[in-house]
């Protein structure tokens, strides 16, 4: 629910700052959906590999 949530907040707020700069279009917003979500992941997925170099198992 919180990753549906997360993508609706994420399409109203491109849309908005597309409108509001009066540069709407709908292959635009596609792109600059993309672009957002693409640059979310490689975040995570960096933040990940960071967290699993540092971070090590004792047994």
């Amino acid at each position: 629910m919180a990753a549906v949530a997360g993508a609706v907040v994420v399409n109203m707020l491109v849309a908005q700052g597309m409108l509001a700069v009066h540069r709407w279009s709908v292959r635009g917003g596609i792109v600059a959906v993309t672009a957002i979500s693409a640059l979310i992941l490689l975040l995570v997925l960096v933040r990940r590999l960071r967290g699993r170099t540092t971070r090590r198992r004792i047994d």
